[in-house]
């Protein structure tokens, strides 16, 4: 058994595609799109696009670049909060507060796109997910959307 607030590993198949491309939330400059969910028998994979150009990309750059020497302790999230994207996922009644986990973060000086996957080892008893993002030191407001995945549940 895993210690508690420690999400499954995913699993290494390919999934079914629930739902997506969506954008979540945007500000100026800077975006974050749903691109799309896949769901696997033991949860959700969420995987998204993160947006920015000019001074919204310095930001968020300045933003990802590490600060602190010491890792956080697991809930120790408010003294790093805003440093990078933060998803709200509630599945089940549950709201899950994480980061996603960052990857091929590319761009020039003035702009960045990054991709970025969330595991969520829950599927939805109802069919329905609310997924919203923020990331308010580079920019991007709280917002999002209640997905219903139920058709795609079904396969």
């Amino acid at each position: 058994m895993r210690p508690a607030g420690v999400p499954a590993e995913p699993p290494h198949d390919v999934g079914t595609t629930v739902h997506g491309p969506l954008l979540l939330t945007r500000g100026p400059g800077i975006s974050a799109e749903l691109h799309h969910v896949q769901a696997h028998a033991t949860g959700l994979m969420l995987h998204l696009v993160l947006r920015a150009s000019g001074i919204h990309a310095e930001a968020a750059k300045r933003q990802l670049t590490p600060r602190r020497q010491a890792p956080l302790a697991p809930d120790d999230r408010e003294a790093d909060a805003g440093s990078q994207p933060v998803l709200h996922i509630e599945v089940n009644g549950t709201t899950h507060r994480l980061p996603p986990q960052l990857s091929n973060a590319h761009g020039d000086d003035d702009s960045l796109e990054m991709d970025a996957q969330l595991w969520i080892d829950e599927r939805p008893s109802d069919g329905r997910v609310a997924v919203s993002a923020e990331w308010p030191r580079a920019g991007l407001p709280l917002d999002g959307a209640v997905l219903d995945i139920s058709a795609g549940l079904q396969h």
